[in-house]
């Protein structure tokens, strides 16, 4: 009688993420003898639902992506009238409503479980499943109705399988629809689930509100599942760096020093928050040092030249042949067409010359092309021109079919089968390109969900340009997502439960731990703590998400087994200063060991010589030299390491040279001219005002004249123009107000803001029209949103305002009002004049000098310091010249704030009254007066550093990090008065 083999126990091993499932693959490994394993089934979350879901045997086209639920979102918000009327004026929150019906979908809320103080929310979420449920029957499903699907699936999956046991592993809180899923595989066969618990706060509350049969039972990360929850002490470093590039800098060289010690690169892993920050630099830094790694980071297809053709495409069709998106498109390598080389310039020197915006005008420059090209001597071929004119006609007959299509689907087809047209293979983009296609063709999805939404209207043009872009842009991809052995680079979330040797835990800055969530419109937390107590269901809240933060950031410090660095930047990437995350002064529950901010390394002065780069040795050593030696060592350090380098290095340590070497009178290199600066007969406030911030900026910007470039952004209003229009509509509204008599004592403020209502449109068509003309040629409908922002704007301020006149009222009313005077100290005389935007006259005689700002801190202009500095000199300038001109005994300067979007001030501080009475202005102004004229006089504008520089457009010209200058504008007696006033006014 033979013996039978024994048979293999079948064991499903369950994780959130395939790199603790490779983990685990790798554990149960090592635990056979044979190094074979056999029996045992390794699944994501995802991947369960998916093979339960198929069990079923339902219909499955498709899943519902982000666009699809805001949109069914939008069309759920009409059965509340007062969310619909919402959702209509600001169509961002579309998403933030799908959002918050996920929350309630996820966790397994039903619509009726909603109380009455929700009753529109409740009616909202009822149609939006509904609607669901109607596309579920289409084979179309989100997140939350696969789960639900799978759940009906699981058992019989299990059974077909024979799965004998089942065990969940490295999970932190479970949201409804993946538990209940679990929950249906504990009841056909035992389950074991095994998580991370610290025992606190967090840990209590999951234990007190767990909704399912199956308890979690605690395991220390990484170990086999019956191995005790337990933490290793493994020693913390602390270091801060200027910012995330010289983190990542940092960081490398900190991985080349345990490679170079016998660490492989799969030992160690690097994790932040979010790797958004760090993402324009990974791939460069990285690489540089030759280190091998994969990384979570996710990038928008969008990235790739020969993606963005897609995108190109879509705005050229819908945009009307607009120029720069359809040169954008001829510029593309993917493009197949004769002549391709030359379309190109062909069609920029064309539209160029003709003054090409969109449409119609390629048929005028087509027709005239060969009078202009012989008044510019240029020769053109006539296969050239019509080789142009094929393109042009080919993409306007798709843009003309694309204005009629009738849904989602027909607009994407069409542009896809142009695209396969028009262009040739994608190369080595080809998985990015077939995402972008995949993202345009799942736009017809919008049409099912309209359908199950009950909305028959045929979607706009401007609706289906928005969805096929939105369907382009949000195509990501995972260049370096497969585990190759080297060094593991992920977000806070992809690492939890995955044990590393060598942790490198990377942006510890306030607003990334904790990570910073909004509070949800539509269903406040208060509602949301107690729907979790009423229903037993885990819906999330703000509270248990702090929590869930913390537990996270310990977790992630316990899976470290040999070494422990956490990092901070001092700054973002745009300069602005961080503060160190509060996490960090909880570090004594995971790691035993408290934070000290003596203890923090300095990121620069931790590098080993041995890996800096050419410019960082040269500054070094350039630092650490005599400042007479430092071009002599620069010099031959660009010898020894890039040849070239040292031609280019010459001029430039000349002058080094040259300056360093200059004697301490001699101020011509720092901001002292030879002779006075030839300068205006008179000089106005916002001159003076430039000139006590930074004289060397005042004199690079109203003296020599070199401003930035003023380029107004495509689809929105530039600073300058906002500012300016603003202005101009405020003047006329207000001369027309006073003109009508609406501004005369007694008057009620509803009756005068009503009255501005029925003025506001024609003041701002009257001063608008070139503003206007330019707007359309920039984009065909900015200029209705634009009108929409000042008018909101205007108006607000004006209700504000007129609360504030009335009903004591106006009996004088200059608006933009040219004011001047003479200003006499130390033996000189300035002539200040300049315009003031508003000033009024109260019955009483009093005078209220206005000036408006529209900047998000309005509060600076008046400050006693700024004013005693002569960093504040407009409103007191303007005030000053109004007592002298206007003879009033009581004059008061006022900012008046007005910013362009006031929904985003809350608290009302736009509406703080901001004033300064004369007798301050006369006691504070003379002083900072007369030193900054005493400048002008002298012609010295020596550079400060104050918080400002960060952002100054002169930076690369300015001399405040040179050495030899600062000591020499330090010690030059001309600046000391200048320097006294800043310092008394600290």
């Amino acid at each position: 009688m033979t013996e039978r083999a024994p048979t293999i126990p079948r064991v499903l091993e369950i994780a959130a993420s395939a790199r603790v499932l490779r983990e685990r693959r790798a554990l149960a490994l090592a635990a056979q003898p044979q190094r074979a394993l056999l029996g045992r089934t390794f699944l994501t979350f995802r991947g369960l639902a998916e093979q339960c879901a198929w069990e079923t045997g339902a219909e499955i086209s498709g899943w519902l992506g982000d666009g699809d639920t805001a949109r069914l979102a939008e069309s759920s918000a009409c059965a509340s009238p007062r969310f619909a009327a919402l959702v209509g004026r600001r169509p961002s929150l579309a998403a933030a409503l799908a959002a918050t019906l996920r929350d309630l979908r996820d966790a397994g809320v039903a619509p009726d479980a909603l109380p009455d103080g929700a009753r529109e929310l409740r009616e909202v979420y009822a149609a939006s499943e509904r609607a669901l449920g109607k596309l579920a029957e289409r084979g179309l499903y989100d997140r939350v109705g696969l789960f639900r699907l799978a759940a009906r699936g699981a058992p019989a999956w299990i059974r077909r399988i024979g799965f004998e046991r089942a065990e969940v592993h490295g999970a932190t809180e479970l949201v409804g629809s993946v538990g209940d899923l679990i929950e249906e595989l504990s009841t056909s066969l035992p389950l074991r689930f095994f998580q991370p618990d610290w025992g606190g706060d967090f840990a209590r509350e999951l234990r007190d509100s767990w909704p399912w049969s199956f308890a979690p039972e605690p395991v220390a990360v990484g170990s086999d599942s019956d191995e005790p929850a337990a933490t290793t002490p493994v020693g913390t470093r602390l270091v801060r760096a200027d910012g995330p590039r010289e983190e990542l800098e940092f960081v490398a060289r900190e991985i080349l020093r345990l490679l170079e010690s016998g660490a492989k690169p799969a030992e160690v892993c690097v994790v932040a928050r979010s790797l958004e920050p760090y993402s324009a630099w990974i791939e460069s830094v990285f690489g540089r040092y030759g280190i091998p790694y994969s990384s979570s980071l996710s990038e928008p297809v969008l990235r790739l030249p020969g993606v963005r053709t897609w995108l190109d495409l879509v705005q050229t069709l819908f945009g009307n042949l607009e120029r720069g998106a359809f040169l954008r498109l001829l510029r593309s390598p993917r493009l197949e067409l004769a002549d391709g080389h030359t379309l190109p310039q062909l069609a920029e020197w064309l539209s160029r010359r003709a003054a090409v915006v969109r449409g119609d005008d390629w048929t005028v420059a087509l027709s005239d092309a060969e009078r202009l090209a012989a008044q510019d001597a240029r020769h053109l071929e006539r296969r050239q021109i019509d080789s142009l004119r094929r393109v042009l006609g080919d993409l306007e007959r798709t843009g003309r079919a694309l204005r009629d299509a009738r849904g989602f689907g027909e607009a994407a087809r069409r542009v896809l089968e142009l695209g396969d047209r028009l262009f040739g293979p994608a190369g080595e983009d080809g998985a990015p390109d077939e995402l972008a296609r995949s993202a345009l063709a799942a736009a017809g999805h919008l049409d099912d969900v309209d359908l199950a939404a009950g909305r028959s209207a045929r979607p706009s043009p401007e609706e289906l340009r928005a969805a096929l872009e939105r369907a382009v842009r949000s195509a990501r991809w995972r260049p370096r997502s497969e585990d190759n052995g080297g060094v593991r680079i992920l977000d806070a979330l992809q690492a939890r439960a995955l044990p590393t040797h060598h942790l490198f835990l990377i942006g510890l800055q306030h607003g990334a731990w904790p990570h910073l969530r909004r509070e949800d419109a539509f269903l406040s937390d208060e509602l949301r703590a107690s729907l979790r107590r009423r229903t037993g269901r885990p819906v999330p809240t703000a509270g248990l998400a702090e929590q869930e933060e913390r537990f996270l950031f310990r977790l992630l410090l316990s899976q470290a087994r040999s070494s422990r660095t956490l990092t901070r930047p001092l700054a973002d990437a745009s300069g602005r200063q961080l503060s160190a995350s509060a996490f960090l002064r909880e570090l004594g529950p995971a790691t035993g060991e408290s934070f000290d901010p003596e203890r923090e390394i300095d990121a620069t002065s931790a590098i080993d010589r041995d890996f800096l780069t050419f410019t960082e040795a040269a500054t070094r050593i350039a630092l650490e030299l005599a400042p007479r030696k430092r071009s002599r060592a620069l010099r031959e350090l660009a010898r020894e390491h890039a040849r070239d380098a040292e031609q280019i290095l010459v001029p430039g340590l000349a002058h080094i040279e040259a300056t360093d070497a200059a004697e301490p009178s001699a101020l011509h290199y720092d901001g002292v001219l030879a002779e006075p600066p030839s300068l205006p007969n008179t000089i106005s406030p916002s001159f003076l005002e430039t000139l006590g911030n930074c004289p060397l900026k005042a004199f690079f910007e109203r003296v020599l004249r070199v401003r930035e470039p003023d380029a107004p952004p495509q689809n929105s209003l530039g600073a300058a123009e906002a500012g300016s229009l603003l202005h101009a509509l405020l003047a006329r509204l207000y001369r027309q107000l006073f003109d009508a008599g609406v501004l005369r004592p007694g008057t009620a403020p509803a009756q005068a803001v009503q009255r501005a209502r029925e003025l506001l449109p024609g003041a701002l068509g009257a001063i608008s029209t070139e503003l206007a003309r330019a707007s359309r040629r920039r984009h065909p409908e900015l200029w209705t949103s634009l009108q929409q922002l000042l008018e909101a704007a205007a108006l607000d301020f004006v209700e504000r305002d007129l609360e504030v006149l009335l009903p004591e009222g106006v009996s004088e009313l200059h608006a933009e009002r040219e004011l001047g005077f003479r200003f006499h100290a130390n033996g000189g005389e300035l002539e200040i004049r300049g315009r003031s935007d508003r000033i009024v006259r109260r019955p009483s005689g009093a005078l209220r000098v206005g000036d408006y700002k529209t900047s998000r801190d309005p509060g600076a202009f008046l400050r006693r310091r700024n004013l005693e500095r002569g960093s504040a000199l407009q409103v007191p300038l303007y005030t000053l010249a109004a007592a002298r001109v206007l003879e009033a005994e009581t004059v008061i300067g006022e900012i008046l704030s007005v910013p362009l979007r006031p929904e985003r001030d809350p608290r009302g501080e736009r509406g703080r009254e901001r004033q300064l009475d004369l007798e301050t202005v006369e006691a504070a102004v003379p002083r900072p007066l007369a030193v900054l004229g005493d400048l002008l006089r002298h012609g010295r504008f020596p550079f400060r550093s104050h918080d400002g520089c960060r952002y100054c457009s002169y930076t690369l010209a300015c001399r405040r990090d040179h050495p030899a200058s600062a000591r020499r504008v330090a010690n030059f007696e001309g600046f000391e008065r200048y320097f006294a006033l800043q310092r008394a006014a600290e």
